[in-house]
């Protein structure tokens, strides 16, 4: 358990905060490229706390302001996104994307009132479909974090990126997928009881160290001589990576809401956004698609259609013979428990056991992180050494006297062949042996 104030540390994120002051330090990959349109409607955002609006200018260039026009407040949503600025529908103030007063009407041609004026603006970068956003101090913002899938030879058909809001806190959701034991419950098909996972579930967490965070290996008996490895990969602050290059970045929109960014090989490319093919509820990952578009909604876009308002639209009946939790795909099944454990949990009451080293190691990383960046200014190899984020995770099936460390050095790093066929775990079938096209990761 952490103790109260440990818990606020982690938890809250907002402007001053240790964790805000430290998140800021880093890029967040806000938007995929599509959604923002060369003078397309301004959309209203929150992140680390902070309401913003986002637009894509004249000239394409990414701008991210503040909501409020630091004229007399009135919400840029309302703004005409024309001629490379955000105009005030207000008064007519006009702002480009690095915040300068490009226009003021209202002064007259005369006036330089305008170069005293800015609106808050945070600096973009744009790379492989996806825009990166940076909320810290630093003049020169640090590079972008080399994220296999987001750089050039990783964006592949398969791993296409989408985005969905969860109504509780950042680190509550990123434990979730760092918690690989809960795959023998809360995921399990009931019809599928020879899946691997069900014949150990006492599985052994063996966590290791790195500059960037830790990799940790879960281990489950298959037979008299072979183990089954799933190893995970936590890059500080927000990256995981499961089983493969296919990884979520947890992004605080503020203290009770985390916007997620997901790669996976379960949607694959021509999947339409609004994806509700039950059918293929076991790789789909957001089986009932989104709530129609609400631009006055912080990411309005991305707000899914079962949630906690409608109970995830849990089908009980299906827990007789098939879902262990009758509510249709992975990632809702995971926004259940934690949704329901409340927008920040009471770390205080809990009782951790041995599968919970992960999750452990995880807020020991993060709180130690933030109080040297509050008490010393010291940061995190991760803000300044982009290459930290090359790696993945991989599930493979291994003779029990392999070293599992040894034997998957380079299973682990990014652009790597993957594990070799005869380790492979395929998990339609329940076998070693190359997996099946479309296999779902399991988490």
């Amino acid at each position: 358990m952490l103790s109260k104030k440990d818990n606020e540390i982690l938890c809250r994120v907002g402007p001053g905060t240790p964790m805000g002051n430290l998140l800021r330090q880093y890029w967040m990959p806000a938007f995929i490229s599509s959604e923002l349109e060369a003078d397309g409607w301004p959309r209203r955002i929150r992140l680390l706390g902070e309401d913003l609006i986002a637009y894509r200018d004249t000239q394409g260039r990414a701008g991210v302001v503040d909501e409020n026009c630091p004229h007399r407040g009135s919400s840029m949503i309302f703004a005409r996104n024309e001629e490379g600025g955000l105009r005030c529908a207000y008064h007519g103030w006009k702002y480009d994307c690095t915040g300068a007063c490009v226009d003021m009407p209202s002064e007259g041609e005369q006036s330089n009132f305008r170069d005293k004026v800015r609106i808050k603006a945070y600096p973009t970068q744009e790379r492989n479909g996806i825009v990166w956003l940076y909320m810290g101090p630093r003049k020169a913002p640090p590079p972008l974090p080399d994220i296999e899938l987001n750089l050039d030879g990783g964006s592949k058909s398969e791993g296409i990126p989408f985005k969905y809001v969860r109504q509780c806190n950042w680190a509550q959701a990123l434990e979730g997928d760092i918690d690989s034991v809960h795959l023998n419950f809360l995921h399990t098909r009931l019809d599928q009881r020879d899946n691997l996972t069900l014949g150990d579930s006492n599985p052994q967490f063996h966590v290791v160290p790195t500059k960037y965070g830790h990799y940790f290996g879960v281990r489950r008996t298959v037979s008299e001589d072979k183990y089954y490895w799933r190893i995970n990969q936590y890059a500080m602050p927000w990256y995981t990576a499961v089983t493969g290059p296919f990884s979520k970045v947890w992004m605080p929109i503020d203290d009770y809401n985390t916007l997620i960014m997901e790669w996976t090989p379960s949607r694959p490319a021509g999947m339409p956004r609004d994806y509700d093919d039950l059918a293929n509820m076991d790789t789909g990952r957001q089986p009932w698609g989104y709530k129609p578009d609400n631009m006055m909604i912080p990411w309005g876009n991305w707000r899914l259609k079962a949630d906690v308002d409608n109970e995830w639209l849990r089908d009980r009946a299906q827990e007789k013979h098939h879902l262990f939790l009758g509510i249709y795909s992975n990632p809702l099944q995971d926004s259940a428990v934690q949704v329901t454990m409340g927008a920040i949990y009471d770390r205080t009451r809990e009782y951790l056991g041995t599968t919970d080293k992960a999750i452990i190691a995880f807020r020991r990383i993060m709180i130690q992180a933030a109080k040297a960046f509050r008490d010393k200014g010291e940061l995190p190899p991760t803000v300044d050494e982009p290459t930290l984020y090359r790696v993945r995770g991989f599930a493979a099936i291994l003779p029990k006297d392999a070293d599992w460390i040894e034997t998957s050095e380079d299973w682990r790093k990014a652009f790597s062949a993957g594990v070799p066929e005869e380790y492979a775990y395929n998990f339609r079938r329940g076998r070693a042996g190359a997996p099946a096209a479309g296999a779902p990761s399991g988490e």
